[in-house]
């Protein structure tokens, strides 16, 4: 995996100053000349693209729009996420941190993600919640939703979609 980060409007000092930041994730398991793949570009995926924008609105708190993927945080070398949320979605978020509190809550759309070409809206909300507790140790608790609505007439509206049970 590979991270990309830039800087539209970099982070000021002051931290009242809004700022914003596009982020994008490729992914891939292919290296020319050491595998089947050799390294072509259709073994690897765009995974996440959304823009950051902080002090919008509202100073302190950090706006996400495009893929919402959050994470407590990695275990161990090779990004172990034990808790992680939005993983198929994408959306808007809010982000706000006090102290050694750290809050997000978002809602969006994981159809896709979840029916493909077979698509109809996943509407998902959630929320995480984090509390250092020293320099050394977290405590966190979050939750996701997800309701398929049927729509009458949509060819791949199902009354119930196998997996989306929460």
């Amino acid at each position: 995996a590979l991270d990309f980060d830039y800087d539209v409007l970099a982070p000021e000092a002051d931290q009242l100053t809004p700022w914003t930041t596009v982020h994008m994730r490729i992914e891939g398991g292919s290296v020319g000349s050491a595998d089947p793949g050799n390294g072509r570009l259709d073994n690897f995926r765009l995974s996440q693209l959304n823009v950051t924008a902080g002090n919008v609105l509202l100073n302190g708190v950090t706006w996400k729009v495009g893929t919402l993927e959050e994470s407590m945080g990695d275990l161990g070398l090779y990004d172990m996420r034990l808790a992680t949320v939005f993983y198929d979605t994408v959306g808007m978020s809010a982000r706000t941190q006090w102290d050694n509190v750290d809050w997000i809550v978002g809602i969006g759309d994981a159809g896709y993600s979840i029916r493909g070409e077979r698509y109809n809206p996943v509407v998902t909300a959630g929320s995480t919640l984090r509390v250092g507790l020293g320099k050394h140790a977290q405590l966190g608790l979050g939750g996701q939703w997800k309701k398929e609505a049927v729509v009458e007439g949509h060819i791949y509206a199902p009354y119930d979609t196998p997996g989306v049970d929460y």
